[in-house]
């Protein structure tokens, strides 16, 4: 049973006319939003609009919880964690993101590419441990 808290919000570049149904709508982790916003905006150039903080919960929570909430308020959002072995930290650092169910395969098929399985430390090339976990859940929309 997992539940979090999550900012829903969408990105937009000066005079773009994409929206949500373009893909650009992010889930981001309460607690790293202002400085996933500061870089985004600041390094990026991309602009934050339509925040809007709630919970994401798993599907065993939802189990427990539908009975409280619309079914029109929940969005299905996976929850993905890459832990994967970095040899240059000698640790596992664990990397988690919430992606829309919608574009869930071409969104950790992007991510998987950012973490090799082969990796060029010290001049020499090591494997390093990849798993791969996948949850389903619902982020819960705000009513009205």
């Amino acid at each position: 049973m997992r539940k979090t808290k999550l900012v829903r919000c969408t990105l937009a570049r000066e005079g773009d006319s994409l929206g949500e149904d373009d893909g650009n709508v992010r889930y981001v982790p309460l607690e790293e939003f202002k400085l996933w916003s500061f870089l985004m905006e600041n390094k990026h150039g991309f602009k934050i609009k339509k925040a809007e903080a709630s919970l994401w919960f798993d599907n065993d929570v939802y189990e427990d919880w539908q009975k409280n909430y619309q079914k029109e308020r929940l969005e299905p959002v996976k929850e993905l964690v890459i832990n994967w072995y970095s040899p240059a930290d000698d640790a596992v650092l664990p990397i988690r993101r919430y992606i829309s169910e919608k574009d869930f395969e071409r969104v950790k098929d992007i991510l998987m590419n950012h973490y090799p399985d082969t990796v060029i430390y010290e001049g020499k090339s090591e494997y390093t441990m990849k798993e791969v976990e996948e949850r389903q859940g619902y982020f819960v929309r705000k009513a009205g």
